[in-house]
C-alpha cells in the first residue's frame, strides 16, 4: 500500500487583508462567517504582521502580510496550512477553504511558495539502505548535474543505524529527502499522532517501517514552470497533480540508472525506484483518505460547498462566463446539491440584483438550458 498527501505548503496571494463587501454578503445571509484573523503581539524578520487564521472556530494556518523590505511586493500575502489538516482533511475541502478564503477577502492566487508532497510506503530499511550503497559504490548512477548527497543516521544502543539519504539543498528550486519516517514520529519532542492514525486508516501499520520520499518544490521551481506555460493553482490540490509534480521533480534530479560504464549515462538502462503509473491507480481506487470524525467533516464539507456554489453563481452572474457553471455543476452533482440549490437560486438572484445592486441583461434561458445540461 502506498499513500500521497502534501505536507507543507505556503501559498501567495496578492492583495489586502480587507473583508470585502460582496464576501460580507456571501456570509451574512444564510451562513455564519467561517474566517477570522488573530493577531499575533509581534511580526518576524519578514513580515510586519502576522495571524492566526481561524476557520470553523479552529485555527487552519498561519497569515503573514506587510513585507518589511521594500524588494518584496508591499501586497504580497503568505498563508501556511497546519500541518495536521493534510492529514484529517482531503485535498480537496482544504482547496475549497483556499478559494472560500481567496472570495472573502478578493485575494488573489500569486503563486506556491513552497510545497512539500509525500509518498509513504512500508518497506524494510534493508532495501534503501542498499539503494543508497548502490548508489555510494557506483552500481547506480544518479542522472543529471552535481548535486549534493547526504545520508542520515541515528544510533540505537549505541549502534549506528541507516535513517536516509537527501539529494540537493534545501534552498534550491527542489530538494528530496527519502528516511524512515515511522522511527522519525518515535521522537517525544514532535509528536504527530494524528499522522499514525492516518497510516493505520491507509493500511500502512504493518511489522515493516514506513519510509516517507518526499519532495521539497520551492517558488523558483514554480517560476520555472510558469516559463514553460504552465501555472499551477487549484490544480494543487488533486492528487493526479501531485503526482505530475513530483515526476518532474525527479526528472534529471534523482534519475536512477544502472551502471554499465557507458560514457553517456542517457544510454544506460534506468532503474525504477517509483512506480508512478501503478499509484495513480491505487490513489483512484481510494475514496476517502482522510483520519477525521465523519459527521463533522461532512458538515464542515457541505457547508463549504454551498459557499463555493453561491460565490460560482454570482460570478456567473456578473459575467455569464461558462466556465463558472462547470465549476459549480461539478459541486452539485459531487455533493448532491441540486435540490438545494433549486430552492436557493431565485433568492440568490434577487440578492445579487436588489441587495447587491448588479445591473446588467442576464438570459435566464441560456443560463437554465446550460445548467439543465450540466447537472444530472
Amino acid at each position: 500500500m502506498q499513500t500521497l498527501t502534501i505536507d507543507y505548503l505556503i501559498l501567495n496571494f496578492k492583495g489586502s487583508l480587507t473583508e470585502q463587501k460582496h464576501g460580507k454578503e456571501i456570509y451574512s445571509k444564510d451562513f455564519v462567517n467561517p474566517f477570522s484573523l488573530v493577531a499575533h503581539e509581534y511580526g518576524n524578520k519578514t513580515f510586519k504582521n502576522v495571524y492566526d487564521l481561524i476557520h470553523e472556530n479552529e485555527k487552519i494556518g498561519i497569515i503573514q502580510a506587510n513585507p518589511r523590505s521594500n524588494i518584496i511586493a508591499s501586497d504580497l500575502i503568505q498563508f501556511q496550512y497546519e500541518n495536521h489538516l493534510f492529514y484529517t482533511f482531503d485535498l480537496n475541502t482544504l482547496g475549497q477553504i483556499v478559494h472560500c478564503f481567496m472570495d472573502y477577502y478578493a485575494v488573489q492566487f500569486e503563486g506556491i511558495n513552497r510545497v512539500d508532497i509525500a509518498k509513504d510506503e512500508c518497506k524494510p530499511t534493508l532495501f534503501f539502505n542498499d539503494l543508497f550503497t548502490s548508489i555510494t559504490n557506483g552500481t547506480l548512477k544518479i542522472k543529471g548535474r552535481e548535486k549534493n548527497v547526504q545520508a542520515y543516521y541515528v544510533t540505537h544502543n549505541g549502534v549506528t543505524d541507516f535513517n536516509g539519504f537527501s539529494i540537493g539543498k534545501r534552498n534550491s528550486s527542489r530538494f528530496l529527502r527519502v528516511y524512515n519516517k515511522t522511527k522519525a514520529l518515535e521522537q517525544p519532542t514532535n509528536p504527530k499522532p494524528y499522522i499514525n492514525e492516518y497510516f493505520a486508516k491507509n493500511g500502512l501499520i504493518q511489522e515493516q517501517p514506513v519510509w516517507r520520499f518526499e519532495y521539497q518544490l520551492n517558488a523558483s521551481f514554480f517560476t520555472y514552470l510558469r516559463k514553460l506555460g504552465q501555472n499551477i493553482t487549484f490544480q494543487l490540490f488533486e492528487y493526479d497533480t501531485l503526482i505530475q509534480l513530483i515526476e518532474m521533480a525527479e526528472k534529471n534530479h534523482f534519475e536512477l540508472v544502472y551502471n554499465t560504464g557507458k560514457k553517456e549515462t542517457n544510454k544506460e538502462q534506468s532503474f525504477q525506484l517509483n512506480n508512478w503509473k501503478l499509484l495513480r491507480k491505487s490513489l483512484k481506487a481510494v475514496k476517502e483518505y482522510a483520519v477525521t470524525k465523519i459527521k463533522r467533516a461532512f458538515e464542515i464539507t457541505i457547508n463549504i460547498q454551498k459557499r463555493l456554489v453561491k460565490s460560482l453563481l454570482r460570478q456567473y452572474y456578473l459575467y455569464q462566463e461558462t466556465i463558472y457553471l462547470y465549476t459549480l455543476s461539478k459541486i452539485v452533482n459531487e455533493y448532491n446539491l441540486k435540490t438545494w440549490l433549486n430552492g436557493k437560486m431565485d433568492f440568490y438572484f434577487s440578492e445579487f440584483r436588489n441587495k447587491e445592486r448588479i445591473k446588467n441583461h442576464f438570459d435566464f434561458n441560456v443560463f437554465n438550458n446550460n445548467l439543465n445540461a450540466l447537472l444530472y
